[in-house]
C-alpha cells in the first residue's frame, strides 16, 4: 500500500520526503533503540543502554534527523 501512496505523492509533488526508520534510529540512537521486524516497529528508551532516565536529553536529543 505504501508504494501506491508514494507513487501518488510523486505525481502530485510538493510533499516533504518521508524519513526512513533507519534515519530515526540513527538520529535518536543515544536515547532510543528503534528496529522493525516483520512489519512491527519496536522502540525502546534507554540511558547508557540501561533503563531510561528521564532528562532534558531524553526529551530533546541533540542529534536529530
Amino acid at each position: 500500500m505504501s508504494e501506491i501512496l508514494d507513487d501518488r505523492d510523486r505525481r502530485l509533488g510538493g510533499f516533504v520526503a518521508h524519513p526512513r526508520l533507519d534515519d530515526y534510529a540513527t538520529g535518536y540512537r543515544e536515547h532510543f533503540v528503534i528496529r522493525r521486524e516483520s512489519g512491527i516497529a519496536e522502540v525502546r528508551m534507554h540511558t547508557g543502554d540501561g533503563p531510561a532516565v528521564f532528562s532534558r536529553g531524553l526529551l530533546t536529543p541533540g542529534d536529530r534527523c
